[in-house]
């Protein structure tokens, strides 16, 4: 089953090193994961406020990965080019990352381009806890985020804006939470 894993990374409030970071975060990315087995899609952002306003110098990094299944993402963790990687960040990030990951259904990635402009993530916990959400609950939450997204595309008179979309149960610590990804090409749609 693929693993969505989400990295919330908070840089240092440094302006000079965010420039640094700014510059040299995709090239280390492409390095590091461009060959890495089992990884299907990685993708980076910055959060953005409620307004759409790119609140870049103070806040979070998005860094989306999604694995064919969890040997993929384990392997990557215990390997030497992971351990590189972490050290080589950590100087320019105000602390550990958040590191999340999510259980995603065979079919949930639709994509139609490799790189979206904007993503709006969704998280919640239906189930206030560590409760596990059952089967029954996955479905229906699932169909409704799937309704969620075919109401959006047609809102937006484009089936061009939608670059993909996909959801999952968390696990291991974020075990109970829903995550919904979506990327668009126009911040003006997915602000719908």
């Amino acid at each position: 089953m693929p693993i969505t894993e989400l990295v919330l990374m908070r840089p240092k409030p440094d302006t000079q090193l965010r420039k640094e970071l700014d510059a040299k975060l995709p090239g280390v990315l492409s390095s590091v994961f461009s060959k890495r087995p089992k990884l299907d899609v990685l993708c980076l952002g910055t959060k953005v406020d409620g307004t759409s306003e790119d609140i870049h110098q103070q806040n979070e990094l998005c860094l989306f990965l999604q694995w064919q299944d969890f040997s993929g993402f384990d392997s990557f963790i215990g390997s030497p080019e992971f351990a590189t990687f972490k050290e080589s960040m950590m100087p320019y990030f105000a602390g550990p990352p958040d590191i999340q990951l999510y259980e995603s259904p065979e079919d949930g990635l639709i994509r139609t381009t490799e790189n979206p402009s904007y993503f709006h993530v969704l998280k919640s916990n239906p189930n206030d806890g560590d409760t596990e959400t059952s089967p029954q609950q996955r479905t229906a939450i699932n169909n409704e985020w799937e309704a969620f997204i075919e109401r959006s595309r047609l809102a937006s008179g484009s089936n061009d804006s939608l670059d993909f979309s996909l959801n999952g149960f968390g696990l291991r610590k974020d075990n109970g939470a829903f995550l919904s990804i979506a990327g668009w090409r126009d911040h003006k749609v997915s602000g719908q």
